[in-house]
């Protein structure tokens, strides 16, 4: 990552624009920038340098990536990498909720409420929390005959 730059974005601006000013009279462009860092006191010649080329760039002079451009591609990617993290966290967070699901249950109603323990949990749970209600059990099925369930079915459906 890039550090910040010490140089104020008026001072980059200025001397770009004493750059253009000034190129006709140095032989070359270089000698025009070296002229330009002496007088501005700007610490090198590359960055000058770089200051003017990515303005020939954002003016339409010179082919290549303009700072607006840039600045896109790098919240793009900064976007990209958001939304990776987020997809992450709801992959981990799906699989964990599947599992959950496909755990096996320690209790079930029927197995609670043929031994009594659901009502003493009930019974606990309203003793310790008074302001809560316990869960009310599910309602009653109707018994059937053990020997009837058993029983082959006839031609018209129903059990001799």
């Amino acid at each position: 990552m890039a550090r910040p730059s010490t140089y104020p974005p008026e001072l980059r601006r200025r001397a770009v624009r004493m750059v253009a000013e000034v190129l006709g009279d140095y032989p070359t462009e270089s000698a025009a920038i070296k002229a330009v860092c002496t007088k501005l006191g700007i610490g090198s010649y590359e960055t000058l340098r770089k200051w003017v080329r990515q303005d020939q760039i954002d003016t339409g002079h010179r082919p290549g990536t303009t700072s607006e451009e840039s600045a896109q591609v790098k919240a793009l990617r900064k976007e990209v990498a958001e939304l990776k993290r987020a997809n992450e966290i709801l992959r981990a967070a799906s699989a964990f909720l599947a599992a959950e699901l496909d755990r096996p249950h320690l209790r079930s109603w029927r197995s609670s409420t043929s031994t009594g323990t659901a009502s003493a949990v009930s019974s606990r749970s309203a003793t310790c929390c008074p302001g809560t209600r316990a869960a009310s059990p599910p309602p009653p099925t109707t018994p059937t005959s053990s020997a009837s369930q058993h029983l082959p079915r006839g031609p018209s459906g129903t059990r001799n």
